[in-house]
C-alpha cells in the first residue's frame, strides 16, 4: 500500500511538472552578434547569437536541446532554415537573457537579394509562416513541441507582448 501511495504521489509530481514549461514566456529578443557569413550553391548561411529574454517563474531548470525552424514565403516556398547550434539553458526563478547560437540559412539568397526581400520593411510577414520543432528537457521530463504553419506576424506579436 505504501508503494502504491508513494508511486502515485511521485507520478502526480512528475506529471504536474510536465506542464510547468507552459509558464515560460519570451519577453524580447535581439540579434547580439553576427559571427560569420558563407555563400554556397545559391544559399547564404550565417551564424549569429540571438539574446532572448525569458521569464521562468518556476523552480525548474529547462534546457532547450533542439530548436529547428523552417520559414516559408506567402506562396509556401521554403525561404530560410534556422537551427540552434548549442543547447540553451533557462535557469529557475529567473527573468534574464539566454544567448542562443543559431545558424540561419537563406535558401535562395540571390533571388531574395535581387528582389529586395532581405530588409525587414520589404518582407510581408502577414503571408509568411514557420514550422517549429523543439525539444525541452527538465530533469527527467522531456517535451517535444512540433508546430506547423504558424503565421510569423502572430508569433512575433506574441513574443513582443
Amino acid at each position: 500500500m505504501k508503494r502504491v501511495l508513494i508511486l502515485s504521489l511521485l507520478l502526480t509530481v512528475v506529471l504536474s511538472s510536465c506542464q510547468n514549461y507552459k509558464k515560460l514566456s519570451v519577453e524580447s529578443y535581439s540579434i547580439d552578434q553576427v559571427e560569420s557569413f558563407a555563400m554556397e550553391k545559391g544559399k547564404m548561411a550565417s551564424k549569429m547569437v540571438i539574446k532572448v529574454v525569458v521569464n521562468n517563474p518556476t523552480s525548474s531548470k529547462y534546457t532547450i536541446k533542439k530548436l529547428d525552424a523552417v520559414l516559408y514565403t506567402g506562396n509556401q516556398k521554403r525561404f530560410a532554415e534556422i537551427s540552434a547550434l548549442e543547447n540553451a539553458v533557462i535557469t529557475p526563478n529567473s527573468n534574464g537573457e539566454v544567448p542562443v547560437l543559431m545558424n540561419v540559412t537563406l535558401l535562395n539568397a540571390l533571388s531574395a537579394l535581387s528582389a529586395g526581400l532581405i530588409s525587414k520593411d520589404s518582407l510581408n510577414l502577414d503571408d509568411m509562416t514557420v514550422d517549429i520543432d523543439m525539444i525541452i528537457h527538465s530533469g527527467i521530463f522531456c517535451k517535444r513541441i512540433k508546430e506547423a504553419g504558424i503565421p510569423v506576424d502572430q508569433l512575433l506579436n506574441q513574443i513582443q507582448k
